[in-house]
């Protein structure tokens, strides 16, 4: 059903730089985020299917945002923080670790929040993923799915290229 072959987790090494990654493709990394505008608040080496989590809190606002691999999917979380209390607001499905291609390679997962604070992104080795637009309460997907959250219900999670411009 959620059959989005899209990347690899786990967390290898504290220190991804240490890793064996092509220098090209941390400058494409980097460039891509930078043509969104938008800061880096999170980036690990991840194995598809090894249970890994990784957040990143909007640098303005209580609103977060996390990804979680539960070992047999991949989630990207947007969450309010109240207090002590989190409340998660969406959910967006971002792999089914079956249908990860190369699912042993590792790949640079990274968060990066509009410099509003208001928007998150999830990219797979410098690739948009997931989107969260917390002002106008919306997520975008490549799978679509699931369907939106009763917090979040006016719109669907369909994937729309056009959501890279809110990080122009």
């Amino acid at each position: 059903m959620y059959d989005n072959a899209f990347d690899d987790k786990k967390q290898l090494h504290s220190n991804w730089r240490s890793l064996p990654v092509a220098v090209a493709d941390l400058v494409l990394v980097r460039r891509k985020q930078r043509a969104m505008n938008a800061t880096i608040e999170a980036e690990k080496m991840i194995v598809a299917g090894d249970k890994s989590f990784v957040d990143a809190g909007s640098p303005t606002n209580s609103f977060a945002t996390f990804f979680e691999d539960a070992g047999d999917t991949g989630y990207f979380y947007a969450v309010e923080r109240k207090a002590s209390d989190l409340s998660i607001r969406d959910a967006l499905h971002v792999y089914n670790v079956a249908s990860v291609p190369e699912r042993n390679r590792p790949r640079c997962l990274t968060i990066v929040w509009s410099r509003d604070g208001l928007k998150s992104a999830l990219l797979l080795d410098g690739l948009a993923q997931a989107i969260f637009d917390f002002a106008a309460k919306r997520g975008y997907c490549r799978s679509g799915c699931p369907p939106p959250s009763s917090h979040w219900p006016d719109a669907g999670h369909q994937w729309n290229d056009a959501a890279m411009e809110l990080f122009a």
